[in-house]
């Protein structure tokens, strides 16, 4: 049955595998990729981000850049359905290029907020509707060097910006929280979130960032030693609604090396902290860590090694029925998810969704769908193309069948 129902969905023009997912993710019979965007070639990796979010009823919104080495630009996508078959792109700005992936985030009306750091200019977008026909550009700061990497919206629709700046010296570096009065940003409020000890050389990056059950911003970000070029994973977490307070604590053992370009963090019910380490994870021959935090401090932390057979590269995280990590895995011209039994991934499985693909998973985005299903975004290897992996249940009925 699911390989007739594949078979007409690939003839449609969307791919879609034959076999079937619900033992392992229960009411996802099949899983279907297709293309949202095509880019320009670029042969530099860093070129590529990619940042989702959901609107209440469950449609996508997608913030991505990508280009030449020379020349980026930074588009919007308005999805017109869940599966996101129907879209707007939009281009908002054209540069020279990003350095991180953008923020991202809905206002309490529905217009999406952005903000991207244009290689020393950290600018931010206002949509004027729920599918930015117009805009306002709006220059933050200038001639600063950082990075963005996340965005979080506060109750009375605060935007807050979160970025990694160099404080002093050509390789040190701060995380700062940079909150806007209201939508327009017009003016802001900033606080040094985390500020890194000059004295060992230290630059930040890779932050990711969620909200615990008491509205705090909780942080997981690479922090690393320039001198011994090792890197370290810690979770930050503020103790009040500004953090300008907050504990920071180290989760993994120095690493040679500092993969994904975003570090990926989950809140655990009880409010512990769940960590996907992937620095050591670019070659088959090494391990990616899950390391669950013993409380919400992370004060301690328990690092569980993933074994992903035939995987070249593991990023992102996301939870199932808050209990089972899910992991989306890439390899040389296949891509899938990893699906652990229970929280501690004492057993698990691979599931390879697509394969003919030449999967980039450096610049994906891995989130949880309203619905509870896994959302994968991805680049194929040369940049060309903006990919989606969704995964959706097809009702069967007497005359036919039918996929929401």
């Amino acid at each position: 049955m699911y390989r007739l129902i594949a078979l007409a969905l690939a003839m449609g023009g969307t791919q879609a595998v034959a076999a079937s997912l619900e033992p392992l993710l229960p009411g996802c019979p099949y899983v279907e990729t297709h293309e949202l965007a095509t880019l320009t070639p670029n042969s530099s990796r860093y070129q590529r981000f990619v940042t989702m979010v959901y609107r209440p009823d469950g449609r996508p919104v997608i913030a991505y850049a990508g280009g030449t080495s020379s020349e980026q630009s930074l588009h919007l996508i308005l999805c017109d359905d869940v599966a996101c078959t129907s879209r707007t792109d939009r281009e908002l700005d054209t540069v020279f290029g990003y350095a991180a992936a953008p923020g991202l985030v809905l206002t309490s009306d529905g217009r999406p907020l952005l903000f991207a750091d244009r290689f020393g200019t950290l600018r931010y977008y206002e949509c004027h509707d729920t599918q930015c026909a117009s805009f306002t550009p709006r220059t933050i700061e200038s001639s600063i060097q950082g990075f963005a990497r996340a965005m979080i919206m506060l109750p009375q629709d605060k935007p807050v910006m979160i970025y990694s700046t160099r404080n002093a010296g050509p390789s040190n570096w701060d995380i700062v929280a940079r909150t806007c009065t209201s939508t327009s940003c017009e003016s802001s409020d900033l606080t040094t979130i985390h500020d890194v000890d000059p004295s060992g050389d230290f630059f930040t990056g890779a932050a990711t960032s969620a909200i615990d059950q008491s509205g705090m911003l909780a942080l997981a970000f690479i922090q690393g030693n320039n001198t011994t070029a090792n890197n370290v994973m810690r979770v930050l977490r503020c103790t009040n609604a500004d953090c300008s307070t907050s504990t920071v604590n180290t989760v993994s053992t120095p690493q040679s090396n500092s993969h994904p370009e975003r570090s990926s963090l989950q809140i655990l019910a009880d409010d512990r902290p769940l960590v996907f380490d992937g620095q050591t994870g670019a070659v088959a021959t090494r391990w990616d860590g899950l390391v669950e935090c013993a409380d919400a401090a992370c004060n301690s932390a328990l690092p569980t090694p993933l074994t992903v057979t035939d995987a070249t590269y593991n990023a992102g995280l996301i939870l199932l029925d808050d209990t089972r990590p899910l992991i989306a895995s890439f390899a040389a011209n296949q891509v899938g998810f990893h699906v652990c039994d229970d929280l501690d991934c004492s057993t698990s499985s691979t599931y390879w969704a697509a394969s003919g693909v030449s999967p980039s998973g450096l610049e994906s985005m891995l989130s949880r769908s309203p619905e509870g299903r896994p959302h994968l975004l991805y680049f194929d290897g040369d940049g060309t193309k903006l990919n989606a992996l969704t995964c959706a249940p097809i009702t069967v009925f007497a005359q036919g069948f039918e996929s929401p």
